[in-house]
């Protein structure tokens, strides 16, 4: 969903960006608003693509609103609510989230609580210096260091609260950040290019500290020699035949793996991976119950806080260990046999 919803939320940016840099005139006001409203509709797919990104987009849009004006806003607002405000109200209606998880103080993101400025000296090397620098150049320009508002807004947001239930996830919101300062650091160094030898010296050894310590994260991956599997060919295997055997709409009770292969079949899985649901702010204590209890052989209680009715059992390597008596599972028929199995439950 970041690789979906990143593209979408920064072509809608900078449709925003390209109308606040028109000037101020008459005839410039309908392109604008067509401007704003294209980067509407951009905005309306990224309720069920992105939730992240659609409220980084809306909180830049509270920024640049009083520079657009209120007809830029009104078309932004027609491109999107169409198409957005059904999937804001399906999301609300059918979920089961714990919105209180999603916002608490925590200053400091991902152990940078001690010593901020060297935690990012370190994480960013010179990038923030320079973004700072740049924005102090953009301000001699009418208008232009504003564009930095919403993105160092975000930036300090990022660092004194959490976000989402998981601290890290506090990147979907420092990306975008980094992003929108990204130019800035980038006038920085161009100013320096245009001083003469010394200057573009200058300039190079800036751009490679501002970019080493990702260059070195993103090496350790690049350069690995080592390998990491999630799904195996049985995995495919099985994710088709279930997908073959089972009608779109059925619930299959599964180990709570984050790569069970089951997730592939595009069936719905009454338990998912722990980490995920916790991380993303979702309710699961109903469940877990109800799927432990199955595991044990009892029956799924026809009443209770779930609604969600089991219709079938994968039994793979991973379920093993949680099937407590094997020989319980004999009176249910099979819907897939191989290279796993999967069993309609009563």
């Amino acid at each position: 969903s970041i690789l979906f919803g990143w593209p979408l939320l920064f072509f809608a940016l900078a449709l925003l960006v390209e109308s606040l840099n028109q000037d101020r005139q008459t005839d410039q006001e309908p392109t604008r608003s067509h401007l704003w409203m294209r980067a509407g509709i951009l905005a309306s797919l990224l309720p069920l693509v992105h939730a992240h990104s659609f409220l980084v987009l809306g909180f830049c849009v509270l920024f640049f609103a009083s520079r657009a004006g209120l007809n830029s806003v009104q078309a932004f607002a027609r491109g999107m609510l169409p198409l957005a405000l059904p999937a804001l109200l399906f999301m609300v209606t059918h979920n089961s989230l714990s919105t209180g998880r999603f916002f608490q103080w925590q200053p400091g993101f991902d152990g940078g609580a001690g010593q901020p400025l060297m935690y990012w000296l370190l994480n960013a090397g010179l990038f923030l210096p320079l973004a700072v620098l740049g924005i102090a150049m953009a301000s001699r320009v009418s208008g232009r260091a504003s564009l930095a508002s919403p993105f160092a807004a975000l930036f300090i947001l990022a660092n004194l609260f959490r976000l989402s239930p998981w601290i890290w996830d506090n990147m979907k919101f420092l990306a975008p950040a980094h992003a929108g300062l990204a130019p800035f650091a980038a006038l920085a160094l161009a100013t320096a290019w245009r001083q003469g030898r010394m200057g573009r010296a200058m300039s190079i050894l800036g751009f490679g500290l501002a970019t080493l310590s990702g260059a070195l994260d993103v090496s350790k991956v690049a350069l690995s020699a080592g390998e990491f599997g999630i799904f195996g060919r049985a995995d495919l295997a099985f994710a088709m035949k279930v997908r073959q055997a089972t009608p779109p709409s059925t619930t299959i009770l599964t180990a709570p793996t984050h790569n069970h292969p089951v997730l592939l079949s595009g069936r719905r899985v009454f338990l998912g991976y722990e980490g995920h649901l916790w991380s993303q702010g979702l309710d699961y204590t109903a469940r877990k119950p109800v799927a432990e209890a199955m595991f044990r052989g009892e029956p799924q209680p026809t009443d209770g806080p779930t609604l969600v009715r089991v219709e079938a059992l994968a039994v793979t390597p991973a379920e093993l260990s949680l099937i407590k008596d094997p020989a319980g599972l004999e009176g249910l028929s099979s819907l897939v046999d191989s290279p796993y199995r999967l069993l309609r439950v009563r």
